[in-house]
């Protein structure tokens, strides 16, 4: 309820773009998923500091990037924010919480206002290609999903009850990411041009394909979105 209402508000007085809305909204969602199935933590605004930092150094050990966790941070920070403004907590778990640096290996981190560009440009996807790697680069930007990860996403890794996408990760190991159900839109949205492609017997059971019909590897899948963030960078 209070994500909703805090979504709500970010679209209808802060007029966030969609996009962003997205992301916000997975990040809350995946981090209320975590308080309960570790802390038995029910309501999202009973979180306090410690239980903010175990999420983000489980995420620092799954190998999630720097730059992804401090996005995840910062709809964290504003949430609170919004609710000390409403009077449902009496103090901010984030105020005790910092941010990891990004390593200087790791290239600049765009610009919301620029992800925003780039998210208009591709808005209105007339074909399949399009359609595509619009939700590519929006999975990456609300998930932090790995690019391993991302390519090899199976029809039957996606729960639309629970609202996750089950991945393997490094190492094998199984991990359940869960998704906004703005994602999910996108996602089956998506599935009504994917059906429509003829696809190589090895890839049939892919989410992501090219418009031939073979199964995305991570080169072609690095050329797609490196084609668009040149373009705002």
């Amino acid at each position: 309820m209070l994500i909703s209402e805090f979504i709500a508000y970010l679209k209808y007085e802060r007029r966030y773009s969609d996009h962003t809305l997205i992301a916000y909204q997975s990040d809350l969602e995946q981090f209320s998923m975590y308080l309960k199935e570790n802390f038995q933590i029910h309501e999202i605004e009973k979180a306090e500091a410690i239980e903010v930092r175990t999420w983000l150094v489980s995420m620092m050990e799954s190998g999630l990037n720097a730059k992804t966790v401090n996005r995840k941070i910062t709809s964290l920070k504003t949430f609170y924010r919004f609710l000390l403004r409403k009077g449902v907590v009496e103090s901010s778990p984030m105020s005790k919480v910092s941010s990891p640096k990004n390593p200087k290996r790791l290239p600049v981190a765009i610009e919301q206002e620029k992800m925003k560009s780039l998210f208009e440009k591709i808005e209105q996807p007339n074909c399949f290609d399009d359609f595509r790697n619009l939700l590519i680069i929006e999975m990456f930007y609300a998930t932090g999903i790995r690019l391993s990860e991302l390519i090899n996403i199976r029809f039957l890794s996606i729960d639309y009850g629970q609202g996750t996408i089950k991945v393997l990760g490094k190492r094998n190991k199984e991990r359940i990411i869960p998704i906004s159900k703005a994602l999910e839109d996108r996602v089956r949205a998506y599935r009504s041009y994917r059906e429509e492609i003829d696809c190589e017997e090895d890839a049939k059971d892919f989410l992501f394909v090219t418009s031939k019909g073979k199964k995305m590897n991570p080169r072609l899948v690095y050329t797609v979105v490196n084609s668009y963030l040149s373009n705002i960078t």
